[in-house]
């Protein structure tokens, strides 16, 4: 459940040795998503990138397992990159859960049309909060 089969990373092995970072993770979190913001971004897969044209690799997505904190601006622009479901769509792909627990393959486009419904994040770290309305993501 914690590895996307499009990834390339593999699953852990093994739960207690083997979390000792991010490296068996292919999603991300929405920090701010709730059940009173149905569209509200709860995860997604991992291959999200800043901008309006998809990366050739994961984007947010750090290599070294150590995570990443990101504020995404509203409305975006945000992309899939071109890993995991992208693979062959050069407009890129992926796949999120919503704050009312559904699930939806989205194109990048799609995915900014999220953005646009979302409600900023509130709960930033002290001294973090963007100057521009944005939400909390956090990336494996």
């Amino acid at each position: 459940m914690l590895i996307c089969p499009q990834d390339e990373r593999r699953p852990a092995a093994n739960f207690t040795t083997d979390f000792k970072d991010n490296t068996h993770l292919s999603y991300f979190v929405g920090v701010s998503a709730d059940d009173y913001h149905p569209k509200s971004i709860l995860g997604g897969d991992r291959n999200l990138s800043p901008g309006a044209r998809p990366e050739l690799d994961y984007g947010y997505s750090r290599e070294n397992g150590k995570g990443n904190d990101v504020a995404i601006p509203i409305p975006g622009p945000v992309s899939w990159s071109l890993k995991m479901h992208s693979a062959g769509n050069p407009a890129g792909r992926g796949c999120i859960l919503l704050g009312d627990g559904s699930q939806q393959w989205s194109s990048s486009e799609g995915l900014n049309q999220y953005l646009a419904q979302a409600a900023p994040t509130s709960n930033w770290p002290a001294g973090h909060a963007p100057a521009t309305p944005s939400i909390r993501l956090i990336f494996p």
